[in-house]
């Protein structure tokens, strides 16, 4: 009877053995698999799309001095309401004119060993948005014209209202760029290109903001702003399968 019993253990055991090397084998094959079967290869490219600025954002500053703060924020008021006119004769509505900074404060003489206040400075700065690129200049002038020696012009920024139609071009660049690396790779290594796995847009450039001195406005008549090119670009990471 112990005989026959120790015969049952060995084979259990036995059968647990075989029943390990089968899961071994399962596995191997597994691995073997993946290991000859598909994989990735992911590239980026960048794609570029040259775009006209349309409209213009023009930023200008009433600065005035008195010997009063009240006579100073009066004086500015009275140059704020007649530039304000100005603007609504060259067609620019209210909803496109922000004011950025209110502000009356002493000016000091700091020549000697201590300071002294010498008058008070009112400053109101406004920011314009000119839909019209083409009118840019002419409002700079009126503007200056306007306020005389009480308004600068701090700046003058180019702008694209609505770059979408520049970003698609860009993006269908940047993707003829990326499948371009990718069948070159492919070739180089003898694989299959096969389909997408995943997209990803890395980054996206807003055109290039230009802008015109306050110097350069201010010298002329007539103020003229040259839209010139500027430039949207877009990224992109794409993956395909490949497969050898």
């Amino acid at each position: 009877m112990a005989i026959t019993r120790v015969t049952k253990k060995v084979l259990a055991v036995s059968a647990i053995a075989i029943a390990g090397l089968a899961l071994t084998a399962c596995s191997t094959n597994t691995t073997t698999a993946a290991a000859a079967g598909q994989g990735t290869v992911k590239v980026s490219g960048t794609g570029t799309s040259t775009v006209v600025p349309d409209a213009a954002r023009v930023a200008f500053s009433i600065v005035v001095t008195a010997s009063s703060s009240t006579q100073a924020s009066t004086k500015a008021a009275a140059v704020e309401a007649a530039v304000l006119a100005t603007l609504v004769k060259q067609g620019i509505p209210e909803a496109d004119i922000t004011t950025d900074t209110v502000a009356v404060g002493p000016v000091y003489d700091s020549t000697g060993r201590t300071q002294r206040i010498t008058g008070y400075q009112a400053r109101q700065s406004f920011t314009v948005l000119v839909r019209d690129v083409a009118k840019a200049g002419g409002l700079v002038s009126a503007v200056v014209a306007t306020g005389g020696d009480d308004v600068q012009i701090d700046g003058t920024t180019l702008i694209v209202t609505d770059p979408t139609a520049a970003e698609a071009k860009a993006r269908d660049r940047a993707t003829t760029s990326a499948r371009a690396k990718a069948e070159q790779y492919a070739s180089s290594l003898d694989l299959t290109l096969g389909p997408v796995v995943s997209v990803t847009e890395l980054s996206q450039s807003q055109p290039v903001l230009a802008g015109a001195s306050a110097a350069d406005a201010a010298v002329s008549p007539e103020t003229k702003v040259l839209p010139g090119t500027q430039d949207v670009s877009v990224v992109v990471e794409i993956s395909w399968e490949v497969s050898g």
